[in-house]
């Protein structure tokens, strides 16, 4: 956080008791830059903190990688998530390199190893499969995401976004208008809180 803790103090002390609470639980333990964006689908913004920040979303932009593929499946009458494709999996530390041992998985095979376990090797397999970041930042700017940029896999390099870019996203799905709701029970089956959330985040969530 730029700035000393005094005048982080008083810039917090303007802020609402909710938002204060929600961004000293996130600041808490860390040296990043706490943000968040709390609002209901299609209502209004009722807490938000840096929530237009561009920050490196790391794993999160997998999420944009899912749409684009499940867009792209309901306007291809010859692609579905049973479609099977081949998949490299081999890793240089967290970098997908496209090459190594090779799968062949079927596409929704694919999209629960990059929402379940994080996978990047499965999420390039996705990005270079489904057009590459070209398509992602089409996507991206489809939806309205203007400060939302893919220049690299995730586990390589860092990309851009921000807290107001995701919240479009979300509601997105949420409203279905960005995928059927077929596609978005297919997505939600592959995701922690339905897929079974062997990494704890969820069940360690607040309520």
């Amino acid at each position: 956080v730029e700035g000393s803790e005094r005048d982080i103090g008083v810039a917090r002390s303007a802020l609402s008791s909710e938002t204060t609470r929600i961004v000293e639980a996130l600041q808490a333990g860390s040296d990043g830059e706490a943000g968040f964006l709390l609002q209901p689908v299609g209502g209004t913004i009722q807490e938000a903190f840096n929530e237009t920040l561009v920050y490196d979303p790391a794993s999160s932009i997998k999420i944009l990688v899912a749409i684009n593929a499940l867009q792209a499946i309901e306007a291809d009458i010859d692609l579905d998530l049973d479609t099977t494709i081949t998949h490299f999996t081999g890793l240089e530390g967290s970098c997908p390199i496209g090459d190594g041992p090779t799968q062949t998985l079927t596409l929704d095979e694919l999209l629960f190893l990059m929402l379940e376990f994080s996978d990047n090797a499965a999420t390039r397999t996705l990005i270079d499969f489904f057009g590459g970041f070209d398509a992602m930042n089409a996507t991206a700017e489809s939806i309205g995401m203007t400060s939302t940029r893919m220049d690299g896999y995730p586990g390589c390099l860092a990309n851009e976004t921000t807290q107001v870019d995701h919240a479009l996203l979300y509601e997105g799905i949420a409203n279905g208008t960005l995928i059927s709701a077929e596609s978005r029970a297919a997505l939600f089956a592959d995701m922690p809180a339905d897929a079974g959330d062997f990494s704890g985040t969820v069940f360690a969530a607040p309520a």
